[in-house]
Formats: structure tokens, C-alpha cells, sequence
């Protein structure tokens, strides 16, 4: 076991504080900081290890999503290829060796353009990063997030389309106008898109333009939004991984899928979507194996399986 201490940046609480990082992101990025090469500041590692390190009260998805928070605000960097299985190099950056040759040194891991050629660099004199310096950050992060966030929750003035309407092209023209009014990032696909979740989840075919009025905002909101596209892009990946082993490529072609709508979506949410699809093709299939065998416990609770079996 290695002796000594390890060094901790002290503008770490003022990031803290500042809302940037959390108590859960702050532990993982202790335990890397416990677990690198201390003469490089290079860490050796994944989610799983971090997860056998310390798993009282984490799970790996939560590990997972804390790398990921720690690269998206530059406290680390990361060397993976899509889909690499097992450890892989971590920098992380302002890392200052206290040892060997590297000694005086700060590593900055968003120079290096790989793990095997890090850029070190002369230490600034002073480390301290306050609440004030912090700001430009938390504006930045603020103005991404607005960015990104998919589509907020609109209102559309009751009545600014005929209720007796019935639903025509220049019906369907005339209700994107009225919502491109509350949603000014909103593209005429992401109107189709929504247009068709909408009438797939109808139990009986809209025939007015006063429906789509009264639907349209709530499958806009945020709450409602995020998980439709999620599960669209679940659905999509169930598809694609029935013609396809590779991962890589699957992930590819859900941003194209996503893109073809003009949807926003995030690295994890793909993730996210790839997860899900995996879980109820593996869910599927051994259903299928115990509905072959008759007995199992997915059999059991699958609404219709005695009657099935009764009828076999």
C-alpha cells in the first residue's frame, strides 16, 4: 500500500460551492486522484473499478455519470474508443506530480491530444480558484444547458385554431406557426415527429385540428419530451441491434436517427437508449426460451402466458 498524501486542489471547495460539482462527483474524483500514477497524474481505470473501490451506496450508472460530469467541466480527461471494454487513461487535469522527474510540472490534459504524449507545463504561482473566477463557468454551463435543454414547456392560446378544423395540410401549417410562436428553435420535423408519436399513441385516429391543439404543448414539455425521445431512439436501437453486433455502428445510427427530426440529444442519452434496448432484447429472448420450455419466471408474469400454455 502507497504512504504519504496525496494533493488536492483547494480551489476544489469553491467549485463545490459554485454548484459546478457535487459530493458524489467529488468522491470519485478523490478516488482517482488515490488510484493514479502519482508521478504523471495518468489514472488506470473505469466506472467498475471506481465501483469495487468504494461501493457502499453508488452504482455504476452513477459512477459513470460522475466521469462523465467530471470531463464535461474539464476536471478530467478521457482516452476511450466508443465501445472499449475494461480500463482505460485518465488525465487529469492541473495534476501536479510531487515526485520523480515530472516534479514543478502541471499536467494539462486538455493540450494533450493523447494519453501517451501529456502536455506538462510550468506550475502558476498561485492555485486558488474562487466563487468570482467560477462565475464565467457556471454562465457558460448555463447558456449550454439553455442550448441543449430539447424544448420548453409551451402554451398554445385555446382556440387560435378551429376546433371543428379538420386536419388538412394547411390545418397542420397553421398549428406549427402558432407554436413556433412559444418555440423558436423548433423545426418543422421535431412538429412531425411529435405530430407522429402522437397519432401512433391515439386509441382512435385524430380527425381535427383541435386535438393536436390540446396534445401538443404537453408532449413539448420537458418532462413529457426528454422520455419520448428516449423512448423512440429505445425503439430504434431494439432495430438496429437485431441487424447489427456492433455498438459503434448502432450508436452512429441513432444520431442519425435523432438528426433526421432535428432532435438534440446527449452522448448519454444514447447510452441511455443503447441500455434500454439491450435489456428488453435480452428480456425478450429469454422469454422466448422459457415459453419454449414452459416454466420460468418471466412466463409467470408475462400477462397472457397461461392461457398461451393452456392453449399450446
Amino acid at each position: 500500500m502507497s504512504k504519504g498524501f496525496i494533493q488536492i486542489r483547494r480551489g476544489l471547495k469553491e467549485h463545490l460551492l459554485a454548484g459546478r460539482i457535487g459530493l458524489f462527483e467529488a468522491g470519485v474524483y478523490l478516488v482517482i486522484h488515490l488510484q493514479t500514477t502519482f508521478e504523471t497524474g495518468i489514472w488506470t481505470g473505469s466506472a467498475p473499478r471506481l465501483l469495487a473501490t468504494a461501493p457502499r451506496g453508488a452504482s455504476l450508472r452513477n459512477v459513470q455519470r460522475a466521469i462523465a460530469r467530471l470531463e464535461e467541466i474539464d476536471f478530467i480527461r478521457v482516452f476511450r474508443q466508443h465501445g472499449q471494454r475494461g480500463n482505460y487513461r485518465v488525465l487529469i487535469n492541473k495534476y501536479e506530480p510531487q515526485s520523480g522527474a515530472l516534479r514543478g510540472l502541471r499536467l494539462n490534459a486538455l493540450a494533450s491530444t493523447s494519453w501517451q504524449k501529456p502536455t506538462y507545463e510550468p506550475c502558476a504561482e498561485t492555485d486558488a480558484v474562487s466563487v468570482a473566477e467560477a462565475a464565467p463557468y457556471l454562465k457558460k454551463e448555463r447558456e449550454k444547458k439553455e442550448e441543449t435543454t430539447i424544448i420548453p414547456l409551451v402554451k398554445i392560446k385555446r382556440g387560435s385554431i378551429g376546433r371543428a378544423e379538420r386536419l388538412d395540410a394547411d390545418s397542420f401549417s397553421r398549428l406549427f406557426e402558432e407554436l413556433k410562436r412559444s418555440l423558436s428553435d423548433l423545426s418543422r420535423r421535431t412538429f412531425d415527429f411529435a405530430v407522429g408519436r402522437i397519432t401512433a399513441r391515439a386509441k382512435t385516429p385524430p380527425n381535427s385540428a383541435a386535438f393536436f391543439e390540446k396534445s401538443l404543448p404537453t408532449f413539448f414539455d420537458p418532462q413529457h419530451f426528454v422520455p419520448e425521445v428516449q423512448d423512440f431512439l429505445t425503439d430504434r436501437a431494439c432495430l438496429l441491434l437485431q441487424e447489427s453486433d456492433s455498438l459503434a455502428s448502432v450508436s452512429e445510427d441513432l444520431k442519425c436517427a435523432a438528426a433526421e427530426y432535428d432532435l438534440k440529444y446527449t452522448a448519454m442519452l444514447i447510452d441511455d437508449a443503447l441500455e434500454a434496448a439491450l435489456t428488453r432484447l435480452q428480456r425478450e429472448a429469454a422469454l422466448r426460451t422459457e415459453m419454449h420450455s414452459g416454466q420460468g419466471p418471466l412466463l409467470r408474469s408475462y400477462p397472457g402466458a397461461a392461457a398461451r400454455q393452456g392453449t399450446a
